[in-house]
């Protein structure tokens, strides 16, 4: 299976606590909270079909300003991005009713993605073994919210399920004529889910890095949010 680290998506921190902590006046919220239904698993594998299922010109995940932070948003939950790399800084407005989610760094492996590099269409353990490589590179995992760092000791990681989504004709992904599509898929990653911010401004800061010294390259993301938290 072709490995490809640039399909590297960076996002905010990741945070897997066994108790919810208070950084700020933000609220980390554990994986499967029963207080908040949260399952970090399958909620990543949702983040990314939103992602994925967003064309290119308005994906947030290409955005450097922030303009298309609001696409694709749907639910309680608000999804942040990350990037494919460098430095971004973004601003945003985000409902104080909304929880928040997003990952410092994480990876996905598809079967579209091998069919177009011309590859055999991988089993579900091919795709989970294949993103778990890439997350075993991660050596660095950084983040702080309204100026205050969080403990790097309480950076977790999870691996989704295998899931189902469905690329459109200008896709980040760059594949021309996917197929399949629908595809399914495994990503694996380090992830943070915030309770809803009080109103007000609000600073979100993060970095990650995964060197690849058989690629002879590192990967390396740095995101800098800045959000407006509203009433309703």
């Amino acid at each position: 299976m072709s490995l490809r680290p640039r399909l590297f998506v960076a996002s905010l921190t990741v945070i897997a606590v066994t108790l919810s902590t208070t950084i700020a006046f933000a609220v980390i919220v554990p994986s499967r909270s029963r207080r908040f239904r949260v399952n970090y698993s399958r909620m990543s594998a949702t983040w990314w079909q939103t992602m994925l299922s967003i064309p290119t010109p308005v994906n947030p995940l290409l955005d450097e300003t922030g303009e298309n932070c609001g696409e694709g948003q749907s639910g309680r939950v608000w999804f942040l991005a990350g990037n494919f790399g460098g430095s971004s800084v973004r601003s945003c407005t985000v409902s104080a009713s909304k929880a928040i989610f997003f990952p410092v760094i994480n990876a996905e492996c598809s079967e579209v993605e091998e069919a177009a590099a011309g590859n055999p269409i991988p089993t579900a353990e091919e795709m989970r073994a294949c993103a778990d490589f890439l997350i075993d590179h991660v050596t660095e995992t950084e983040a702080s919210i309204d100026g205050r760092p969080v403990n790097s000791q309480r950076i977790g990681r999870v691996q989704s399920p295998l899931f189902s989504f469905m690329l459109p004709e200008d896709n980040i992904l760059g594949i021309e004529d996917p197929d399949p599509n629908p595809s399914l898929a495994v990503s694996d990653g380090f992830w943070l889910f915030l309770s809803p911010l009080p109103a007000g401004e609000h600073v979100i800061h993060f970095r990650g890095v995964a060197p690849f010294p058989e690629f002879g390259f590192t990967f390396e993301t740095e995101v800098t949010y800045f959000l407006t938290v509203v009433d309703d």
